[in-house]
């Protein structure tokens, strides 16, 4: 059996040996022929709400057991498809599905079992990345307002001792970053999951380097070289903030591919980490914002006016 797969073989479905529906159900059974899962769900609604307010209509149990076989037979194949794609939300969402409409069956608990897990294993994996990603937008974001700073004082534009008041400007962010992802060390002190541990740890590092260059550069005095203040804070260099994030996603990475003793796949998740698309998002996210704030902003201050035939009159 391939990895990727569940193990959930479709059943046939119970089609002989029944008369034609009534009246009164017709649409049901109109639903049920479609044979998508979609229009399945909506039959087995129909029925359910039929037979609650006829519960004495016997001749309604044949279709009702129709349309629950053939959603469990649906349910089964779409569980199957979405787990071989790794999107386990929806490989949940139908092994329930199954599970609820055959709750004995041994091979439909099983794979249902399987799912849950990889379910949870990924909310879990899903957490942590986005942790990662929200530091990296922070750590980012401070490295490129140190480098707009040293731009400024490298061409003219501002003198070297702004240095010193963009350092000191930074360092509470740093300060608060650092702490951040010191309590996350917390809540991954005691798990199993050493490649979170590691990667918190390598981060961890980093920002202390980080905080560690703000601190000598607010040591030095008024009248040093803007070299000096760049030399002091190598740890903004994009080299080391690439390569400190790099080892970051690897051990990221192992911990998505990690292998059993076996050799075999440890966990069947996606790797949902994506540093690079996650800043991205977030600057053109607040570029939108600052778009419309400016848009806003110029609607309230330009006057207000009525155009009568070919004049422009002014409101205000």
């Amino acid at each position: 059996m391939k990895q990727a797969t569940l193990g959930l073989a479709s059943v046939a479905l119970l089609l002989s040996g029944c008369g034609g529906p009534k009246d009164e159900y017709a649409k049901g059974v109109s639903l049920y022929e479609k044979g998508d899962y979609e229009n399945l769900v909506k039959a087995k609604e129909f029925f359910n709400d039929y037979t609650a307010k006829n519960p004495d209509d016997g001749s309604v149990d044949k279709w009702v057991a129709k349309v629950d076989n053939a959603l469990i037979t649906e349910a089964k194949e779409k569980a199957n498809e979405s787990y071989e794609k790794k999107d386990l939300k929806d490989a949940l969402k139908y092994a329930e599905v199954a599970k609820a409409g055959a709750p004995n069956d041994k091979e439909i608990n099983k794979a249902y079992s399987l799912v849950k897990k990889a379910y949870n294993e990924q909310v879990k994996f899903d957490k942590f990345a986005r942790y990662l990603e929200e530091s990296y937008i922070e750590t980012k974001s401070i490295a490129e307002e140190w480098d707009n700073a040293v731009k400024l004082a490298e061409t003219g534009k501002a003198q070297p001792i702004s240095l010193l008041v963009t350092a000191r400007n930074i360092y509470p962010k740093v300060i608060a970053l650092r702490e951040k992802i010191n309590a996350q060390s917390f809540t991954l002190t005691g798990g199993s999951d050493t490649a979170f541990q590691e990667a918190n740890s390598t981060l961890f590092s980093y920002v202390v380097n980080i905080e560690n260059n703000f601190s000598q550069v607010m040591t030095l005095e008024s009248d040093t070289s803007t070299s000096s203040y760049v030399s002091q804070v190598d740890s903004l260099s994009p080299d080391t903030l690439n390569r400190s994030f790099l080892d970051v996603q690897d051990e990221i990475d192992n911990y998505v591919n990690e292998k059993t003793e076996k050799g075999e796949a440890k966990r069947y998740i996606k790797n949902t980490l994506q540093l690079t698309k996650a800043y991205d998002k977030k600057k053109a996210e607040e570029k939108a914002a600052q778009s419309t704030t400016q848009q806003t902003t110029a609607n309230k201050t330009t006057p207000a006016s009525k155009s009568v035939g070919d004049l422009t009159i002014n409101t205000k």
